[in-house]
């Protein structure tokens, strides 16, 4: 059962509170301190209400928090679900449970044709607690995705969120 609901204002890129590139590897510190993540030396910063996207080339990865209640596949079909209107030929390649700011969280891994018309790779992993969940989303042409992994792996490791609820 999900209890998710994602907007597709929450998909377009909200206003910017702010756009800057790393000059080296950067801490992002969400401003209501509900997680922190590194953002990628040379890698531009826009925040948004809702989140964080990190961008480098045509490659980026995006942090949403969002309030509400169920489990992490919830939040993660309500993301899928809202990316699939915007991209073609979007199909899951394998989801599964995994860790997330260590954490139970959930993972699923994507491919189709973004709306920018490039074949792509699309991460989404997934975690709640307390009223409320979180999203890193990482994405990138599919002939980019591996030569970026190690950079991806590294936003990922290095995401923290706050899963008590304060």
């Amino acid at each position: 059962m999900r209890h998710f609901a994602i907007g597709r204002q929450a998909l377009a890129v909200a206003a910017a509170l702010c756009t800057h590139p790393a000059a080296a590897d950067e801490v992002f510190r969400d401003p209501s301190g509900f997680y922190i993540i590194v953002v990628p030396f040379g890698w531009t910063v826009q925040a948004q209400q809702s989140g964080v996207t990190l961008s480098h080339e045509l490659a980026w990865a995006s942090v949403w928090h969002v309030e509400g209640s169920g489990p992490p596949e919830g939040l993660t079909e309500a993301i899928a679900s809202s990316i699939a209107q915007s991209w073609q030929e979007f199909n899951g390649a394998s989801a599964n449970p995994c860790q997330v700011s260590d954490a139970e969280g959930y993972c699923a891994w994507f491919t189709g044709v973004d709306g920018r018309g490039n074949e792509a790779v699309l991460s989404i992993q997934t975690v709640a607690s307390a009223g409320h969940g979180y999203a890193l989303m990482m994405s990138a042409p599919r002939n980019d995705f591996t030569r970026l992994q190690e950079t991806f792996d590294r936003i990922s490791d290095s995401f923290s969120a706050s899963l008590s609820g304060e």
